[in-house]
């Protein structure tokens, strides 16, 4: 019998909803409705494996990555963004927060890794020493001999975990895997399941052995695994992997999710994405939900084999419909670190017309998307420039219509924000992420903590920190002598530290404290703060830091940071039709 966490209770199937989980209390929007830890003396069954490509680079039991690969993230990431900037052929020799000096190779399997002697400890006494390890280790050789690849899918390595360990496999049979359907589903998913169950039982040495029984049992909990298992991708930070809790796995899905999930270590963490009421059931998205509804319908079909019908889906509802519906609007103007202070426009957006109501929009969309599938050539800044101008013209019915938080048209502003950071023009760059942080990020995710508009501020800091602002002298027209004039105004220094510390504050909210982008904010923070003469900046952050509510300190952050991003943000587009429209 599957055991919750305090404050959730799994309620009987019903033939709408299977299954579900349900609070014992009321939880308020951005608190932690509960952990289901890996590790500890509360911990339940779980699987929490780095993804194959990152091995090397990961422990496999706590699941940090090394230096080496943070460092290096960090560094491509800066060479993308910045035009001076480039990625050093030998990384830091720091070791990032968060991460760990190196890891060293299992003396067995050599095969997985570990950051320390505790670590390859404790996994050895999970699974590894219940006979993953001489599967690895048989499967390494064995593609030794054969002159292949030594990588082993992940999901073989998954299953091998599960089949070794019997505290999982009793846990994943709890859950539904929908065999039937896998056999009959078009293509070759169900042949490539086959085949990982004779691999992991080939590599634990189980092959010919009782195939009618090791088989079927295999195949059973890899359909269980493809259902109900959650990807800890985080490809900023270098995070990747399967993650496997039974209990958690009984979170049913919604379009319009009232909770989310976030990976730390061996734990996963449920999030409250608005206020849920006693006794009300917990949702979260097994889907991208921002994209149209046939296409999520198509993916929980064909993935989970099941058809959602949300109220997102029964009314298509568009991502602005779902962002008026969201029931928490006014934490963006209680939330004394939000940058949104004029919910009005989320309200009552101020487009022409929803794209969930207009055929012609979507067709177009669906005629100019597969174009924006190319890469940007940020190495090559005219080519780049060349390439954002084509996709700003594509999107001309779009911005028309006002629908700037819609893709594509919202990543021709991603790309035109790097495209100005790459050759040199800063300060439209700002007027970009400006833009986007108060009219994008905002409708996309109404939740002022979530990680998305947590990482749109980060993107604002990055952007300060490129350098004094200058506007470019070719323009002569008049928006570009007031838009010098706003720019004057702002402080990017004491700006990007209010914004640090806004960051820093939403990162457990976000994900956890362990966040790696809560790291990489206090770091930043601290070098801002060591600068010489800014004694009295530095302490109007630091009080708006230890009473963000207060009457002083509110006006300090909208002074420094609301106000100043809302006056930039008004030239974004008029910087946009300036510098791609001719």
């Amino acid at each position: 019998m599957l055991t919750l966490p305090e404050g959730l209770t799994l309620h009987p199937s019903t033939p709408e909803r299977g299954r579900s989980v349900r609070t014992t209390r009321a939880i308020s929007a951005g608190s932690t409705i509960a952990t289901f830890s890996g590790t500890g003396p509360h911990s339940s069954p779980t699987i929490a494996i780095p993804d194959s490509s990152r091995l090397s680079e990961t422990c496999s039991h706590c699941l940090r990555v090394s230096a080496t690969l943070l460092n290096t993230l960090t560094s491509a990431s800066n060479a993308v963004f910045s035009r001076t900037a480039t990625i050093p052929s030998t990384p830091p020799t720091t070791v990032p927060r968060g991460s760990v000096a190196e890891v060293r190779l299992c003396t067995g399997c050599k095969v997985s890794r570990y950051c320390s002697v505790a670590c390859q400890k404790a996994d050895w006494a999970l699974g590894h020493g219940k006979g993953e390890c001489k599967a690895y280790k048989r499967a390494r050789l064995d593609a030794m001999k054969q002159g292949l690849p030594q990588e082993m899918p992940t999901p073989v390595r998954t299953l091998i975990q599960v089949l070794v360990r019997p505290d999982m496999l009793d846990a994943v049979y709890e859950t539904e895997g929908h065999e039937g359907e896998h056999r009959t589903a078009p293509g070759t998913r169900f042949f490539e399941m086959m085949l990982q169950v004779k691999a992991a039982l080939e590599y634990l040495g189980l092959k010919g052995e009782a195939d009618d029984v090791n088989i079927p049992k295999g195949l059973d909990v890899t359909c269980k695994l493809q259902v109900n298992s959650f990807n800890r991708l985080d490809s900023d930070f270098g995070q990747s992997g399967i993650y496997m809790n039974a209990a958690l796995a009984m979170v049913n899905h919604s379009c319009i999710p009232n909770a989310y999930v976030s990976f730390t270590g061996r734990d996963g963490i449920l999030h409250a994405y608005q206020d849920i009421k006693e006794g009300e059931e917990v949702t979260i998205s097994y889907s991208n939900c921002d994209i149209p509804r046939s296409e999520r319908r198509h993916y929980l079909k064909t993935h989970y084999y099941f058809t959602c019908n949300c109220r997102r889906c029964q009314d298509d509802l568009d991502i602005y419909q779902t962002c008026q519906v969201y029931p928490n609007l006014e934490l963006n103007l209680s939330d004394p670190f939000s940058l949104v202070r004029d919910i009005d426009g989320l309200r009552n957006p101020p487009i022409k017309q929803f794209l969930s109501l207009n055929k012609s929009l979507q067709n177009n969309i669906a005629e100019i998307l597969p174009i924006f599938e190319t890469k940007l050539k940020f190495w090559d800044p005219v080519a780049m420039q060349q390439q954002v101008r084509h996709r700003w013209k594509l999107c001309a019915q779009l911005r028309t219509a006002g629908l700037y938080a819609s893709d594509p048209l919202l990543r021709v502003l991603g790309d035109a924000s790097l495209c100005f950071a790459r050759t040199g023009k800063h300060a439209y760059a700002f007027a970009i992420e400006c833009f986007g942080a108060l009219n994008i990020s905002p409708v996309i995710s109404p939740a002022p903590f979530f990680a998305s508009r947590v990482k749109s501020m980060l993107m604002l800091t990055r952007v300060l920190s490129l350098g004094p602002f200058s506007t470019p002298a070719r323009s002569r027209e008049e928006f570009a002598t007031r838009f010098a004039q706003h720019l004057s105004k702002v402080d990017q220094a004491t700006m990007c530290q209010a914004l640090l510390v806004a960051i820093i504050q939403y990162c457990p909210a976000a994900k956890s404290d362990e966040w790696q982008l809560r790291y990489q904010a206090q770091d930043l923070l601290d070098d801002l703060k060591s600068l010489p003469g800014r004694e009295t900046e530095n302490a109007l952050v630091d009080a708006f830091a230890k009473n963000p509510n207060g009457p002083e300190e509110r006006r300090f952050y909208n002074t420094v940071v609301v106000g100043p991003i809302q006056e930039v943000a008004g030239f974004a587009l008029r910087i946009m039709e300036a510098e791609f429209g001719g």
